[in-house]
């Protein structure tokens, strides 16, 4: 299957293509008063509103830039949201048996719904796989929408 790899500090992550919808470079951000930290605003795309969120902030990693550098557009939860990671690297092809799922790795221990699905080796290197679904939680979805953010539906 193929991923999108991109970074977050020293660090890569990967997303499956079919959770991707669009990447864009450096877009122009509003802010919406009272939202979490992790919501660095609202974006243009095609006409519509697309929630932005910071995605550094959301993973507990640091504060990301105020103006994005490049930014991924993802359907989640039928909705389409944009993530901001500091780079884009690559879109790469995996063999199933390079991916250590979650589940695999964790055993039995629960550590609730994680936004990070699996591991992939890549020779020397660990890519962390991240699940889209897990990135914003149906309240924190419906909290948003009752502020007035939308996450957006570009009609595609």
């Amino acid at each position: 299957m193929k991923y999108i790899i991109f970074s977050l500090g020293s660090k890569q992550y990967a997303l499956g293509v079919d959770s991707v919808f669009e990447i864009m470079s450096e877009p122009e951000v509003t802010e919406i008063p009272q939202c979490p930290k992790f919501i660095s605003g609202l974006i243009r795309l095609r006409g519509h509103s697309i929630l932005l969120v910071n995605l550094k902030e959301r993973l507990g990693l640091g504060a990301g830039e105020k103006q994005p550098k490049h930014v991924i557009v993802v359907k989640m939860k039928g909705w389409v949201v944009a993530i901001q990671v500091d780079y884009v690297e690559d879109v790469r092809d995996f063999k199933e048996s390079q991916i250590d799922l979650t589940e695999t790795l964790t055993g039995d221990l629960s550590f609730g719904e994680h936004i990070a699905h699996g591991v992939i080796r890549d020779n020397e290197k660990s890519i962390i796989l991240l699940d889209m679904e897990k990135l914003l939680t149906q309240e924190e979805c419906q909290a948003l929408e009752n502020q007035g953010g939308s996450a957006g539906d570009t009609g595609q």
